[in-house]
């Protein structure tokens, strides 16, 4: 290598002595250290997601050899990263050909389904031994946010445990990345109750360039009585979305609770015989079939329990029953003269069901004497007078006794003896030519306290008949 060939350097030169270089030599060596000066200019800051508007800057240069091509390279900073999808990745670096002093540079924003808030881009030139970095060489640009905007809308208002109806709610995106799916959530709040009430969905998704889609809400059915309940759905915040308006619904739930009725189901009850009589519990409406439901009821009237009757059959109508029947098994004291008796049953209120319009029923409770004749009755009807206008029909045949050879016939009153006296007065109700057949010879239903029986039997008085011939009656003194 030449000697003319080695590198050689410049350094500082007293002005005295750069007097005596050549001509040539000093402008060379003012040229070589007239580096260019590089800046960069926004010329469009405002950049958006939305419809994706983009943003520039300028970058330029000045001085130095514009002859020259130059390549500047360039740092971005900012809130906004072209690595985390905020906007298309830029160029790392410039050529700015020769004679060729500034180029524009642009950006494209990137849409997602994030709420970011508005993001800064900063550009700067990195500084390199080819040029100088200019007193206002960063420019900054605004990347305006364009997040998913979700409304909700009801598109069912009808929730009811009626048929279980459901009812439904839409939620609609708008802004954002369409083409990109996402998912969210909402929150039921009002005065019913989640999962014991009603059956919803919590969370709901998007898929890409869907703009709405359904959310379902069921009833529950149960047997409570609760009235007609709100539910409130609302949005839960999410970094994929911001709420527009409206961003909360509210929906009616319409109560259906059971029904309960009550009605009598066998209203022939009677000591004779112990005929039973019974009640029917019936259930309708809503509520749970399947669900057995407790029903609350009181019994009153002028019968007693267990002194004159005993029921049974509980108080639960079970699941998928629609009934219950409660039997009433009549208690015989036939030596106590009461009467026909009432048995009332009523529901009382109860939170697992409403009461219907029939809420009470009554069946009557026939008393009941023996008759003991001799002879002379075809039929037990025959066997059964009127007493003191009081009537008494026959319960079952005429029963014949071998041993004592006699006849008897159960007998329910109708009505109640008189307390007043202890004489009571008897008439066959058959045809009165019959008349010379009847032989009263007992007669066991004595008054309470007095269960020997009637003492004495007459004949009625005028006006005492009721219709009937003299003929008809028959007196004996009994014990």
């Amino acid at each position: 290598m030449s000697k003319l060939a080695k590198p050689f350097t410049f350094s500082r030169i007293h002005p005295a002595r750069l007097a005596a270089l050549p001509l040539a030599l000093v402008i060379s060596s003012a040229a070589a250290g007239d580096l260019p000066v590089v800046s960069i200019t926004s010329v469009d800051a405002q950049m958006a997601e939305a419809a994706l508007h983009t943003g520039s800057f300028l970058v330029s240069r000045q001085g130095g050899d514009l002859s020259q091509e130059l390549r500047v390279n360039l740092i971005y900073g900012g809130t906004a990263v072209a690595l985390q999808g905020d906007y298309e990745t830029p160029p790392s670096q410039v050529l700015l050909g020769a004679n060729v002093e500034s180029q524009l540079i642009e950006l494209t924003p990137r849409s997602d389904n994030l709420v970011e808030g508005t993001e800064t881009v900063v550009v700067t030139p990195q500084s390199l031994p080819e040029y100088e970095v200019g007193p206002d060489a960063t420019a900054t640009l605004e990347i305006e946010d364009d997040p998913a905007v979700l409304t909700i809308a009801i598109t069912d208002a009808t929730i009811s445990e009626i048929g279980l109806d459901p009812g439904s709610f839409e939620v609609s995106r708008s802004g954002g990345r369409i083409e990109q799916g996402f998912a969210g959530s909402v929150a039921y709040t009002g005065t019913a109750t989640p999962l014991f009430d009603f059956v919803q969905a919590t969370n709901f998704s998007f898929a890409g360039d869907q703009t709405s889609t359904s959310v379902v809400i069921t009833p529950v059915s149960d047997n409570i009585v609760e009235g007609d309940e709100t539910i409130t759905v609302t949005f839960l915040p999410n970094s994929q979305y911001i709420t527009g308006e409206p961003d909360t619904v509210t929906f009616t739930l319409t109560d259906d609770a059971p029904v309960v009725e009550v009605s009598v189901l066998d209203a022939d009850m009677s000591e004779s015989g112990s005929n039973p009589g019974a009640f029917l519990l019936t259930r309708s409406g809503g509520g749970d079939p399947t669900q057995g439901i407790a029903v609350n009821y009181t019994l009153s009237g002028s019968a007693s329990s267990p002194q004159d009757y005993v029921l049974t059959g509980g108080t639960v109508i079970g699941g998928n029953e629609m009934t219950l029947q409660l039997n009433l098994q009549p208690q015989a004291d036939s030596d106590d003269m009461e009467g026909d008796e009432t048995i009332e049953i009523t529901i009382q209120p109860s939170q697992s069901y409403l009461i219907g319009p029939a809420n009470t029923a009554t069946v009557v409770l026939r008393d009941f004497v023996d008759l003991i004749f001799a002879a002379g009755f075809e039929t037990a009807e025959k066997a059964c007078f009127p007493m003191r206008g009081k009537q008494l029909s026959a319960h079952g045949p005429i029963v014949f006794d071998p041993a004592s050879g006699l006849m008897w016939a159960r007998c329910g009153l109708t009505g109640v003896f008189s307390a007043r006296s202890q004489r009571c007065y008897l008439a066959p109700s058959f045809d009165s030519g019959r008349a010379d057949a009847v032989s009263i010879t007992h007669f066991n239903a004595g008054r309470a306290g007095d269960n020997a029986g009637f003492s004495d039997w007459r004949k009625p008085k005028s006006g005492e008949l009721k219709g009937l011939p003299a003929s008809c009656w028959s007196e004996q003194a009994v014990r």
